[in-house]
């Protein structure tokens, strides 16, 4: 991405392709490391079930398995969903360059930067949470290993993980690799709770930004509005008239595409296939089941280019200038 606010979004970009969930994945590396973290994940909510299998069942214990597995879970649901959806982050993150690039007025490009800015630094303080808030925890937990190295007694210290788990190992020999683990899991977590969080608030706060610079252009239309000038008020009516036509005309070709596409199917049901040669039929069948699905020409993912589309996009705007309206 390359546009005035780059500067914005570098650490967002760092962090998501750090865990392998930046939308450009390129090479083997970007590919191996959803896998490895996946792995590591999975992993820790088997070691997590485990003690339900291994240790004689209670209550007691099965609230302490779900309390410990829960967070694992949530971590492992958020990077999955944010994988799959690699896709749709791309198409939101180049309507945000589009918009960044679009934007010329000097009070528009400030309003983007001042939410922007709080994008940022919400994006820091996450980073800092994490970084700041689970070296304490593993400090605990690994506090008996650095212990036995800088003061040696004649036999270890008790050792105890916050997570029950169940490796089917001895703990006290694999105690090392079994903390290992459980700290590069939380801190995965972590940092996919922080990164995913942030990306959804550079969205919310780009959102938060367009409408803002939306109402105050709307405001500005008001003002020309009233204004008492006659000439003025006939250029923004044949405006206001031209832009219609070009929505209807839009529209309109959209219908046409609708129309010619239901005519095939029209047709295909209503020929005589039974005088048809043998080998027609099949061919018949396919194109039938094929064109039982619409053509429908569709702008941006998000609207259907038709006379319904049209007659929707006309009242919903015509709404909001009205709700506009009477809140002066």
């Amino acid at each position: 991405m390359e546009f005035s606010g780059e500067r914005y979004y570098k650490i967002n970009k760092i962090l998501l392709n750090g865990l392998g969930l930046w939308p450009h994945r390129e090479g083997k590396r970007a590919r191996i490391k959803p896998i490895l973290i996946d792995a590591t994940l999975f992993y820790a909510i088997f070691a997590q079930l485990c003690p339900l299998i291994s240790t004689e069942y209670d209550v007691n214990l099965l609230l302490k398995v779900l309390s410990n597995i829960l967070p694992a879970l949530i971590f492992t649901i958020n990077y999955n969903a944010y994988y799959i959806l690699a896709t749709k982050i791309q198409l939101l993150m180049e309507l945000v360059r589009k918009d960044w690039n679009a934007l010329d007025d000097k009070r528009e490009i400030e309003i983007k930067d001042k939410h922007a800015r709080i994008m940022h630094t919400c994006t820091i303080a996450f980073i800092l949470a994490v970084c700041i808030g689970n070296p304490p925890f593993d400090f605990m937990e690994a506090s008996p290993l650095i212990l036995d190295w800088l003061v040696p007694l004649n036999e270890s210290r008790p050792r105890h993980l916050y997570m029950l788990t169940e490796y089917f190992v001895d703990p006290e020999r694999y105690f090392p690799l079994i903390l290992i683990h459980e700290i590069i899991t939380v801190l995965i977590g972590f940092f996919v709770i922080a990164s995913t969080g942030a990306i959804t608030l550079v969205y919310v706060e780009h959102f938060c930004a367009m409408m803002k610079i939306v109402s105050i252009n709307l405001c500005l239309l008001l003002q020309l509005l009233n204004m008492k000038n006659l000439p003025d008020l006939l250029a923004m009516f044949v405006i206001l008239i031209i832009e219609i036509c070009y929505m209807f005309i839009a529209n309109y070709m959209g219908q046409i595409i609708i129309d010619h596409s239901e005519d095939v199917h029209n047709t295909t049901c209503n020929i005589l296939w039974y005088n048809a040669p043998l080998k027609s039929p099949k061919l018949l069948l396919f194109l039938m089941h094929r064109t039982i699905k619409q053509v429908k020409p569709v702008v941006g993912k998000l609207f259907v280019a038709s006379l319904e589309g049209f007659a929707t996009l006309s009242t919903t705007s015509l709404s909001y200038f009205t709700i506009i309206y009477s809140l002066q």
